[in-house]
């Protein structure tokens, strides 16, 4: 979604042309409906064309085709698919690694 009603807000080389009442009327009219659904939010900034140029050519799809194949596999084999994975199967399935849980407390402690 634009972070505000022209979508220039925050942009490196464009200004927004939003006042502060219509950044917040623009907010209160998205935050209802849509955002009350959404469990994970970031931010992502624009890009410039700079940037968009110099981007990389990425993998192939057919590489991460089979990296996903893999995976099904492995969840097929296990009796679920992840988003069928029952809750008291997560404790078996999913525990963290060393460096998971390094990742947890390295972002709560920062988040604090």
């Amino acid at each position: 979604m634009n972070p505000c009603a022209c979508g220039w807000l925050g942009h490196p080389k464009r200004g927004c042309k939003c006042g502060p009442s219509e950044l917040l009327r623009y907010a209160a009219k998205i935050s209802g409906p849509i955002l009350d659904r959404l469990d994970l939010q970031i931010e992502v900034c624009a890009l410039t064309s700079e940037e968009l140029l110099a981007a990389s050519h990425g993998e192939p799809s057919a590489a991460v085709r089979s990296r996903v194949l893999t995976a099904r596999e492995v969840q097929r084999s296990r009796g679920y698919l992840n988003a069928q994975l029952p809750a008291p199967a997560l404790r078996e399935h999913c525990l963290l690694d060393g460096t998971g849980r390094q990742l947890v407390q390295t972002r709560s402690t920062a988040a604090a």
